[in-house]
Parts: C-alpha cells; structure tokens; sequence
C-alpha cells in the first residue's frame, strides 16, 4: 500500500506464497483485516460452486521518508498496517502474503474469483469524507516478517511511524533487514537495489 492508510490484519506464522503489495493515495489511515476470499469450481462427479475464506499468512509495513529514503523502522508485529502519506510526506506500504497451499482446497478446484477484504480502522487528519483508491501489486521478490513491534499492543495510537528494524524485518530497502551485511537481503532486480519494495507496475486490482 502506498501513500496514507493504516490496515491491521489477522496475524499468524509465516511462509512464501502469493503476496501483494497495496498503494493508495494521500491524506487516509486504515486499519484493516487482510482476508481473501476465493471463488471455486470444484471438478467432482458433481460439479459445484465453493468458497474458501483465508486470513494473511504474512503482513508487514514498511517506511519510507518523503524523499524515499529508509526510515530505519519496521512492523512486522504492530498493531496494524499502514499505507499512504502522514502529515510530513513520509510514505508507508503494506505488503500481504496469503498461503493457498494451506488452504484445504480440493485437487482440482479451479479459482475463479479473488476478493480482499480490508477493514478500515482510522482515517488521518483532513482525509475524512474524501474519497481514495487502494491498489494492489504483485510483489516480486520474497519477503521476511519479523519480530519488530512485538508484543503487540491493541492500540494503533503511536505506532505509524513503526519500530526499530531488527534482524528478519522486511523495511523500505531491505526484504530481509539484518545487522550482519552478508546476511542481509535488499529489495532489487538483478543487480539494480530497489527502494521501497519490489512489485510489478501492473496494477492487478483497486478499490475506492
């Protein structure tokens, strides 16, 4: 997620699997709960129709300065997950990862209808009433969680700027934080480092 939103998601372990990258406009903070809902086909003797609901495996926020430089803070166990633009520009992203593979969905399904579910849990000052767009991207390159924000609190208030990363943080250049330089990993594309994630330029939905 780009820009200005705060979004708290239903937490559990991690893995890799399809992951997606939200960007939004300015001026909003959401919280909310990171769910898809899949639409299947199901090929059986009896062919029918099923759903199967999935809360994020994974989910984090990282942080940017408004000239795009990493902030040095994470949240991979905050309270929620922000997007969008604070009051002095900095920028925040939101990154959600669903596993299908531990979904129970029966051999031969064929999916044919995705829809994420985000519950907005607090609108910043001056954003109010003014309608915004929420994107999604397809992130491009594995990503860690980490511990930064735990324990977590149930209180949003205070934690939009993040916590200091730490060892296995997904941040603003790195998708795998660590002290130690020949274990950490950026964000990049061949041997291009990338800054704020690394997602395709294709949008693949949005939502005002």
């Amino acid at each position: 997620m780009f820009l200005e939103i705060t979004l708290i998601s239903t937490r559990s372990a991690s893995v890799t699997t399809n992951s997606s990258s939200c960007r939004r406009g300015n001026k909003w903070h959401f919280l909310c709960s990171g769910t898809i809902m899949l639409g299947l086909m199901v090929s059986a003797a009896s062919v029918h129709a099923d759903t199967v609901s999935i809360n994020a495996f994974k989910d984090v926020t990282i942080f940017g300065t408004s000239a795009g430089a990493d902030t040095g803070n994470a949240s991979g166990m905050g309270p929620g997950l922000f997007t969008g633009a604070d009051g002095q520009l900095n920028i925040k992203r939101s990154l959600l990862q669903f596993d299908l593979a531990a979904a129970d969905i029966p051999t031969g399904s064929t999916i044919n209808n995705v829809t994420l579910s985000l519950s907005l849990g607090q609108v910043g000052r001056g954003g109010g009433g003014v309608p915004q767009t929420i994107r999604l991207f397809d992130v491009a390159q594995s990503w860690s969680e980490g511990s930064s924000g735990s324990p977590t609190s149930s209180s949003l208030s205070g934690t939009g700027q993040g916590f200091p990363r730490g060892n296995g943080d997904a941040t603003w250049d790195y998708s795998n934080f660590n002290t130690d330089p020949a274990m950490a990993v950026k964000w990049q594309s061949g041997s291009t480092e990338l800054h704020g994630g690394n997602f395709s330029p294709t949008e693949s939905a949005s939502a005002s």
